[in-house]
């Protein structure tokens, strides 16, 4: 429960667990307490990326549970997960870049072979539009009003409007 102190324990011996999946993993989380160890194959045992082991991770050193991961030969006590959050955490962040540069390549080619063209601009008659936003600068118009005119977002209106004033 939410109010026990973290070491009060609804069973007395400590419990080891061979842990082979990430399903295992979850309902081994659910009857966790402070001081049972999981021992895992590899860390990818964890998730499927580095930001749900992160969440993982994040889950165990809360609940107090030790980990052994065997391919890693590496074995977290509580006090060690402190230690290697940080770390997790950044692996997680290079994955993340990494992934938004793949992420970016792949468009690059794709704009190449003219298979990407980003999202389609708002088909609206330019002239109406540049009338739209003369009036709207001129405060004839309200911005709900121009918006409601021309039928875009306000992000959209307003980078056409920055583009117009860039022409």
């Amino acid at each position: 429960g939410g109010s026990m102190s973290l070491v009060e324990r609804a069973r007395d011996e400590v419990r080891t667990q061979k842990i082979q999946n990430s399903i295992i993993l979850r309902q081994a989380l659910e009857d966790g307490q402070y001081g049972d160890e999981f021992i895992i194959e590899s860390i990818a045992t964890l998730g499927t990326n580095s930001k749900e082991c992160v969440k993982r991770l994040n889950r165990m050193m809360h609940y107090g549970i030790q980990l052994t991961s065997k391919k890693e030969k590496l074995h977290l006590c509580v006090e060690d997960y402190q230690a290697w959050m940080p770390i997790f955490e950044h692996l997680y962040e290079m994955d993340e870049s990494q992934r938004k540069k793949q992420q970016q390549k792949g468009i690059q080619q794709a704009k190449k072979l003219g298979i990407y063209k980003g999202r389609k601009r708002k088909e609206v008659d330019e002239q109406f539009l540049k009338e739209q936003i003369r009036r709207f600068q001129k405060k004839e118009i309200s911005l709900e009003e121009a918006l409601q005119a021309v039928g875009m977002s306000k992000s959209t209106f307003y980078r056409r409007m920055r583009e117009m004033e860039n022409d």
